[in-house]
């Protein structure tokens, strides 16, 4: 989760990174949400959040999974009052919150309306893959590709909690390119980045496995936003 320095603008919090001895075991299996894929440039969608207590936006990206959803990272909703969901030609979405884990930094959203983008497909990388690529959502005039290049696989904790699976990645991240999705030379999602080094040379990715198993454990009732006053 993201938080605010004294100057009220949003940090990345400190993230624990260890190699991951058995990499190719944490990321064997393979995984894709039922439903047609779609292109990366339809498929990612902007957030823009509106947070609370004041008059501030601030944005991050989300993709298109499976057929009607779409995920995220958790600490894009901390402290958001409204948010609304707009697609790569413009048009906005209605969306609601289904699955929300601020340790693991994951949310999944549903989509509601006509014409929904398809979703893109997950797979997990291989030890020997290097080249990548990340599309982000954070600008007005559409989706933007970015080279990125896989360094290792990791385990992952913010703050100390949420261990996962990951990839550490050297790329030009900024913050809005949060939840936006890491792709194999194929288009297909083997991670979503959710942080980046001070100097935004080097950047991390929640493995696809882990998108998978947060997209598997949605539920039905929409979970409500909340508002937490400032100390």
């Amino acid at each position: 989760m993201a938080h605010r320095d004294q100057g009220g603008h949003r940090r990345w919090p400190a993230i624990n990174v260890a190699a991951a001895a058995a990499g190719v075991a944490l990321l064997a299996a393979s995984c894709a949400p039922a439903g047609a894929t779609d292109t990366p440039e339809n498929a990612v969608l902007r957030l823009e959040l509106d947070e609370c207590f004041n008059a501030l936006e601030h944005r991050a990206t989300a993709f298109a999974l499976g057929d009607g959803y779409a995920v995220t990272v958790a600490h894009a909703f901390e402290d958001i009052e409204t948010f609304t969901v707009r697609t790569a030609d413009q048009r906005e979405l209605m969306a609601e919150i289904i699955y929300l884990d601020v340790d693991r930094d994951l949310s999944v959203m549903r989509l509601i309306g006509d014409d929904l983008p398809k979703g893109l497909a997950l797979r997990t990388a291989g030890e020997d893959e290097e080249q990548a690529s990340i599309v982000s959502f954070a600008e007005v005039e559409g989706p933007k590709t970015k080279d990125a290049t896989l360094l290792r696989f990791v385990r992952l904790t913010l703050d100390g909690v949420g261990d996962r699976a990951g990839i550490e990645v050297a790329a030009d991240i900024v913050s809005g390119d949060s939840g936006g999705p890491l792709l194999d030379s194929d288009g297909l999602v083997i991670g979503m980045v959710f942080a980046t080094s001070r100097k935004g040379e080097r950047g991390w990715a929640i493995a696809a496995p882990e998108i998978d198993a947060a997209f598997d454990a949605r539920q039905d009732e929409p979970i409500a936003l909340t508002c937490t006053p400032a100390d």
